[in-house]
Order: structure tokens, then C-alpha cells, then sequence
């Protein structure tokens, strides 16, 4: 299966995912990594894991320990700067690819965007207290 092939997988997943290789640049990008992360596919492949938000952020950091000697990491609330509005809060997991000879061959980022989670979450809990008023006028 070629990284190509992947793409509907990546895309029909909730989270963001992006795939980088053994060096750290960037293979595969999911249709919610570019969203949360204001990037295309094109203009990212390729590119070293830093050029997406920076050295010094929790995407660039983790994604190199999990690329060195590191495992899976997490990283919760971590700002996405956006260029129209407010910063996004995202969770950042890592974790080592490895290859059938068992030595990495890259490393994958989730992305989770915690703000559209509180936002589901208030819509949830809106229709259940709706749910809940019905039931009692209901009798």
C-alpha cells in the first residue's frame, strides 16, 4: 500500500493526522491536519515537520522525540495560531512508525481540536436538557 493510498483512510478519521518520514518531513496530510492547521497538502509535502508551526512547538517537539529515541507522546491544550481568529486548542500525540525489520521509519501526529469537542459537547448536552424538559412536560 503506497502513502497515496491512505489518503481516504486519513481523511475519514475525526482527528487530524499527519505522516512524516524517517527524516521528520511531511508524507501524508489529513483533510483535518490542513484544516487545523491553515495548510495544504500540497504546499507541506515534503517539507521538514517544523515548517508546519515552528521549532519550538508541541507538533515539531514531540514528533522529533518520537522520530529519536522517544515513544508515543501527548500534549494537551496546545494553541494553533489561526490567521482569521482565535487560536485553536488542540491535543498533539506522537508515535514511532516501524518498519517489518523493526527499526523507525517515521512518525505520526494526531491532532485533536479541542475546541470543536467543547462545542459538540454543548450541543450534546443542549438537546439532552431539551430531551429532558420534553420527558417532564410529558408527564
Amino acid at each position: 500500500m503506497s502513502p497515496r493510498d491512505l489518503v481516504p483512510v486519513l481523511d475519514a478519521l475525526p482527528d487530524g493526522v499527519v505522516v512524516l518520514d524517517a527524516e521528520g518531513r511531511v508524507e501524508q496530510i489529513s483533510a483535518e491536519a490542513s484544516r487545523i492547521l491553515e495548510l495544504s497538502r500540497d504546499a507541506m509535502a515534503g517539507k521538514p515537520v517544523e515548517r508546519l508551526l515552528g521549532a519550538d512547538h508541541a507538533v515539531a517537539r514531540l514528533a522529533r522525540a518520537a522520530l529519536g529515541a522517544g515513544g508515543t507522546s501527548l500534549e494537551s491544550d496546545c494553541p494553533v495560531p489561526q490567521r482569521f481568529g482565535p487560536a485553536l486548542m488542540v491535543e498533539v500525540a506522537t508515535a514511532p512508525l516501524f518498519g517489518d525489520d523493526g527499526g523507525r521509519i517515521g512518525a505520526v501526529v494526531a491532532l485533536r481540536d479541542r475546541m470543536l469537542a467543547r462545542q459538540l459537547s454543548h450541543v450534546v448536552s443542549g438537546r439532552e436538557r431539551l430531551a429532558a424538559f420534553g420527558r417532564i412536560a410529558a408527564g
